[in-house]
């Protein structure tokens, strides 16, 4: 099914840049293809509720799964678009041969749970590739847009809830930038945010059915979040929170609903620190995956107030969000004008005192914050949790923002909600459509986005030199060793990592964990005994291109290792390639 859905992805892309003319590139050919989809949907979207119609609920969802998977398409046959992703594949077929996370891989501020998901398609005698990651990213987003649409459905209405993902659906759809094309950590986070959000609208509407049961999987799934980026841990703090103040305020089975949510999400910490226990890896899982996160947050030195006005700029200004932004502000302007004219043209009721008109000017709290909309202080707490957890890296890494997708989604249900209640539905539903989802879509195809995969080279492992170098002396699935920042050696080449590191990072930058680090490191290589060894610091390599600074020979315990036990053969595209003196002994020259 992959060799389908890359070489079908092969003749697309050769397809569109024989037809891209001038400023049309190939990724904007197909946002135009993909037009009659995503109107198609926005058209759909806009229908009226069909009362015991759950068919249109199911159309509505397949269109935008099949937009979604149409707009990754292109990309499937594009070689990796960013290190990160790499890394993650390799980490996840080292998984599949030995599933002991930390005594296995370690993959530094990533969870074990955003590997493991990549793992699926080996269950089904399936490879893990590029095309399996970026599939399985397209269907976690999906998963996302699901359960939006679940929880604000719940609020204001199938139809209504329809355009409120509108604008999401838009950007997933639209994005060519590789931070939202490629398989990022972010992907099972923001997943497991929207679960959470279904669960805790069933909660706070009411719902008694399975409610134990319902907790239960609420604190599965905000610990799980923890264990899958922890970055994402204020925002499962914000949503476990709101459950308990729910609980606590209803005062309905306060005390088994309280219990069944702390219970669930002690499960999963207390799985994982049982399984790490076991295999007597737990003191890498806290330095590696605790420990070294908390200190990555402060790598950058900037303060706080500043991180986190660089993260509101950056989702302000950032391609893919840009143009929707703008939409929705000019749609929230014609709304508040038609709310303006109609207090205007409102007659007096001079029966009531003071001649109070009978329009209302302002509306009851109890209209904004009642069960019958969205939880407007809940619902600015995420946002605020949302936006610090991007923002406290201080990173400028823009796949941060797929952490901002759902509070994003749910501030269009507020003011869909809002601009319900003063009158102008029927009018805002077309209004909407066309300013926040069909305007923006036609501005962002007419934007070019320099970070789009298009620039990104095709797939094409066999015909590197290293590849070739790599089968001469050694077989697929054998262990191999990268100094420096090219996991996608591994993948190329098709061996397993023989340490747990994907990539040199936690090796060489100085950090108070770097001799636990490269302890690791060297009792792996040892009892892996890789056939090679890739020293990949060089000139046009990522991240280390300085040998003196950064290569293998600053490990002298691992430099003694290489220059007792391999040889030289070769130093291709800035790679030193050392092999084990019993292969190189072997293995005729080439």
């Amino acid at each position: 099914m992959q060799h389908i859905a890359f070489d079908t992805s092969l003749l697309l892309w050769g397809w569109l840049a024989s037809h891209a003319r001038g400023a049309l590139g190939p990724a904007a050919l197909w946002q135009l293809c993909l037009l009659p989809v995503l109107f198609g949907v926005g058209a759909f979207a806009a229908l009226p509720d069909a009362s015991a119609r759950r068919s249109r609920d199911y159309i509505f969802l397949c269109l935008a799964l099949l937009a979604i998977l149409l707009a990754v398409l292109p990309s499937l046959s594009k070689d990796f678009l960013n290190v990160d992703e790499a890394s993650f594949v390799a980490d996840a077929r080292k998984l599949a041969f030995d599933p002991v996370f930390y005594r296995s891989v370690d993959a530094g501020t990533s969870g074990p749970l955003n590997i493991y998901v990549l793992t699926v398609p080996a269950w089904f005698g399936a490879p893990i590739t590029y095309v399996s990651a970026r599939l399985t990213g397209a269907v976690l987003i999906f998963g996302l847009l699901v359960c939006l649409y679940t929880c604000c459905a719940a609020f204001l209405g199938k139809r209504s809830a329809r355009l409120a993902i509108l604008p999401l659906l838009g950007v997933i759809v639209l994005s060519t930038h590789y931070d939202f094309v490629h398989y990022s950590s972010e992907r099972l986070s923001v997943f497991l945010i929207g679960l959470s959000l279904v669960l805790l609208s069933r909660q706070y509407l009411g719902s008694d059915r399975h409610l134990n049961l319902r907790m239960f999987a609420l604190g599965v799934t905000t610990a799980g979040m923890c264990f899958s980026k922890i970055q994402s841990a204020p925002i499962a703090l914000t949503l476990a929170v709101a459950a308990l103040l729910h609980a606590g305020v209803t005062r309905h089975r306060r005390l088994p609903v309280t219990a069944c949510l702390v219970f669930g999400a002690a499960a999963v910490p207390v799985a994982f620190c049982a399984f790490f226990l076991s295999y007597g890896v737990f003191d890498e899982f806290w330095q590696s995956y605790i420990a070294r996160s908390l200190t990555y947050t402060e790598r950058t030195g900037a303060s706080l107030p500043m991180k986190i006005l660089a993260t509101v700029r950056m989702f302000l200004t950032q391609g893919e969000f840009r143009w929707y932004h703008v939409g929705l502000v000019l749609c929230g302007l014609v709304i508040l004008l038609e709310r303006q004219r109609r207090w205007r043209g409102a007659p007096s009721d001079l029966a009531c005192p003071g001649g109070t008109a009978s329009v209302p000017r302002r509306w009851p709290r109890h209209e904004i914050l009642g069960k019958g909309s969205v939880p407007l202080v809940f619902v600015v707490a995420l946002l605020a949790a949302s936006v610090y957890a991007a923002a406290k890296p201080g990173n400028p890494y823009e796949h941060y923002l797929q952490l901002l997708m759902a509070p994003w989604t749910l501030c269009l249900a507020i003011g869909i909600s809002w601009a319900r209640k003063i009158g102008v539905a029927a009018a805002s539903k077309r209004v909407f459509v066309l300013l926040a989802f069909a305007l923006p879509t036609v501005l962002r195809i007419a934007t070019e986005e320099p970070g789009s995969y298009e620039y990104y080279p095709r797939y094409e492992p066999t015909s590197l030199p290293l590849v070739e170098l790599a089968k001469h002396f050694a077989s697929e699935r054998e262990f191999l060793v990268v100094w420096g920042w090219r996991p996608e050696l591994y993948v190329q080449t098709n061996m397993l990592p023989g340490t747990r590191f994907a990539d040199s990072f936690l090796l060489l930058e100085p950090s108070p964990e770097v001799a636990f680090f490269r302890m690791q490191c060297l009792r792996d290589f040892v009892a892996a005994d890789p056939p090679l060894f890739f020293d990949a610091v060089g000139p046009g390599s990522f991240k280390y291109e300085d040998r003196i600074r950064a290569g293998h020979e600053t490990f002298p315990e691992l430099a003694r290792i290489i220059q007792s036990k391999y040889s030289l053969v070769a130093d291709v595209e800035s790679v030193r390639v050392y092999v084990r003196n019993d292969r190189w002994k072997c293995c005729p020259r080439l």
